[in-house]
């Protein structure tokens, strides 16, 4: 008998840390760019099973700017996971060696975001706004 119970337990975690790890939808909300260097929010959000994100502020002391509601800036129209991490579906996708960017969940409001520019990797840490 409490073998059998044991085994249940096992299954229900199993199943509960199988179901946790498949939701890639849990970086879904605002966050804000840590930098000495410049300011930028953005907003990640699900549409139609895909994740999306968009620039709602930036100022690097020359250029800012702010959504107002119209044309959206987007930094990502489309995520899949490879190898652990949610990487653009399209270049992704394609035969570059990396992606346009690449999110690694650090913590529950903590995201490494790393884009590449001439192949070179430049590494962001981003944190949820909960405001």
């Amino acid at each position: 008998m409490i073998k059998y119970i044991q085994l249940i337990l096992l299954g229900v975690f199993i199943m509960m840390t199988a179901c946790k790890s498949s939701n890639d939808f849990a970086i879904t909300g605002k966050w804000h760019l840590k930098s000495a260097f410049y300011k930028a929010s953005y907003k990640i959000f699900n549409e139609e099973n895909e994740l999306k994100a968009y620039l709602l502020s930036y100022d690097d002391g020359t250029s800012v700017y702010t959504y107002c509601g119209k044309k959206k800036h987007f930094l990502f129209q489309s995520l899949k996971k490879k190898k652990g991490r949610l990487v653009d579906a399209t270049s992704g996708a394609s035969q570059q060696e990396n992606p346009k960017i690449s999110l690694e969940l650090l913590h529950t409001d903590t995201l490494l975001v790393t884009t590449y520019l001439m192949n070179k990797p430049l590494k962001e840490i981003w944190i949820r706004n909960n405001n």
